[in-house]
């Protein structure tokens, strides 16, 4: 198992690198009407790029070399933050305005990378351990960063960051270097969904051909993509409305992080006991106790306590969610799919940051969190309702070894 645990690991400084930057943003961005516009219109411009970057991406992580991708990502993002370093003295919205977009672009690259590295180190076995562990290293930036940022905000400022984070980026890559990854080897996945369809074994690419395993795929991305574009809603909130600063924010997403962690230990161990119904509806009720305490209270305390049940429930859906995907789809095809997943992950990311913009600007922002109750309520009837046989929903579960 070590080199899954190395391989997670490397995450770790991938992710932390951007931390602090990303922390200013929100934080500058969530300061007035105007900001709020320009914080908006970021987060559309990357995710409309970041639809058109995956596909292609796809196509290429599954015919080169992942690891150098890996690497060629972390080089040009570090190359970005020193050149917004020297340019600084630009106009500040329109710095804040490029830098989301290229953090947030970059950032998906390495996602669907680092999970499609993973997916080649396994063997199709032991997937919810290995995920588990990409859950716990993915989510120590986090809480890392936002002790770091507590740390060291009063030495440094929101320019000065870009420095920190260029340099933690290019470390990044002497742990990339060392991941034991050999792209000459091409494991297969075993899975019910492939024996029961072999002719597919000789046939190109098509996502339809996983279309149960797909559906269940983007139900459970729904509280990845509320926490997300959260990141648009909650900062806003948490300004205006609890009046509070950048610190709440670092502790916020460092309480978040943390009981995402937590998952990451837990989810895999009680995995195995719970029946279909339980393990697929689990991870969705723990998310949604966090949504429902947000909407019913002002409370700063009350808010950060919520962050910890958001934490689990959207931890322990991704690993639930890496896992079902890690067993049932090759090894050759594995960057396109995710990606492609990816892609309509990003068009949900685009819909909903419309609808709390629209709510931010016109309505309230509460009431963007009100409508978020009654998406995680309709969302949990329709897990409940699922036929969780498996001749009914037809995704390979494998025992782990």
């Amino acid at each position: 198992m070590e080199k899954y645990i190395y391989a997670a690991f490397s995450k770790t400084f991938i992710i932390i690198g951007n931390f602090s930057t990303e922390i200013y943003l929100s934080y500058f961005f969530s300061r007035s009407i105007l900001s709020i516009d320009y914080f908006a219109l970021s987060d559309f411009t990357g995710l409309l790029l970041g639809i058109a970057v995956q596909i292609p991406l796809g196509r290429f992580l599954d015919s080169k070399n992942k690891k150098n991708i890996l690497i060629l990502n972390q080089i040009i993002l570090s190359s970005f933050l020193i050149s917004a370093y020297l340019i600084f003295d630009f106009s500040r919205l329109i710095i804040m305005y490029v830098v989301s977009i290229v953090l947030g672009l970059f950032s998906g690259v390495s996602y669907s990378t680092t999970n499609s590295i993973l997916r080649h180190l396994s063997d199709g076995m032991n997937t919810s351990k290995i995920n588990g562990y990409s859950e716990i290293f993915g989510q120590l930036p986090s809480i890392f960063g936002g002790i770091m940022f507590l740390l060291i905000s009063g030495f440094i400022n929101f320019r000065s960051s870009f420095i920190i984070s260029s340099l933690i980026d290019l470390s990044s890559i002497f742990l990339i270097l060392f991941i034991p990854y050999d792209p000459s080897i091409h494991l297969t996945a075993v899975s019910s969904l492939q024996k029961s369809n072999k002719t597919e074994t000789g046939k190109g690419f098509k996502i339809s051909n996983y279309g149960s395993l797909t559906l269940f795929a983007i139900i459970m991305n729904i509280p990845f993509i509320m926490v997300v574009t959260g990141n648009f809603l909650y900062p806003i909130y948490i300004v205006m409305k609890l009046h509070r600063g950048a610190n709440f924010i670092a502790i916020e997403g460092s309480i978040y992080a943390f009981s995402a962690l937590f998952s990451g230990i837990i989810f895999p161990k009680i995995q195995p006991h719970l029946d279909k119904r339980k393990l697929y509806m689990l991870p969705f009720s723990i998310f949604s106790i966090g949504i429902f305490g947000i909407a019913i209270t002002k409370s700063p305390f009350i808010f950060l306590s919520m962050s910890i049940f958001l934490g689990l429930g959207n931890g322990s859906s991704r690993i639930l969610r890496n896992t079902m995907i890690m067993r049932n789809v090759e090894n050759r095809f594995i960057g396109r799919y995710n990606t492609r997943i990816s892609s309509f992950v990003y068009l949900m990311r685009a819909i909903f940051l419309l609808f709390y913009f629209l709510s931010v600007v016109c309505i309230s922002v509460r009431f963007a969190i009100y409508v978020n109750c009654l998406t995680v309520s309709f969302l949990l009837l329709i897990l409940y309702r699922l036929n969780f046989q498996e001749n009914k929903i037809k995704i390979g579960i494998l025992q782990e070894n």
